[in-house]
């Protein structure tokens, strides 16, 4: 009887054991895996740029919404210039401004309301990493026009 619970308390301690080295092995990569302007070199090999580059690629992926034959009206195809504005013109008339209580409604998680919105997350060039803005608007009106100039920054 008292080899068998000397038996499950060594269970115990390398159970333990395991739990420990595979939560500092998760700890470390989590540490490895964040991405800053760094790792977003186009010229690099490395599995880190890589993984960056492809957190970005993915992260500013936006679905097409209607079909617009880019190259046409990139080479000056006056039939696709005209279906490209008639299009917008079109889409322009059916989108619905947010209202206030739907921003309020969206930004109750934030970090979901910067995923939905397409945020970039984190900085994209030294400077944005040395030089960090800080700021604070208050909103009375418009909301939409804080949400661009949010954006632009």
């Amino acid at each position: 009887m008292v080899q068998w619970k000397r038996l499950c308390q060594l269970h115990y301690l390398w159970a333990l054991g395991c739990y420990m080295l595979l939560a500092t092995v998760a700890l470390k990569l989590s540490f490895r895996l964040k991405c800053d302007s760094d790792h977003l070199g186009l010229e690099s090999r490395e599995s880190q740029s890589q993984y960056c580059r492809n957190i970005l690629y993915n992260f500013l992926k936006l679905p097409a919404k209607r079909s617009i034959n880019c190259s046409g009206v990139t080479r000056g195809d006056q039939e696709a210039v005209l279906q490209a504005i008639l299009n917008n013109l079109e889409v322009k008339k059916k989108r619905e401004p947010f209202t206030d209580t739907h921003y309020l409604s969206l930004t109750r998680d934030c970090e979901h309301f910067k995923a939905e919105r397409k945020f970039i997350q984190f900085p994209l060039s030294k400077e944005e990493v040395e030089f960090p803005i800080a700021y604070s608007m208050v909103i009375h009106e418009k909301i939409e026009n804080f949400e661009r100039l949010l954006r632009a920054v």
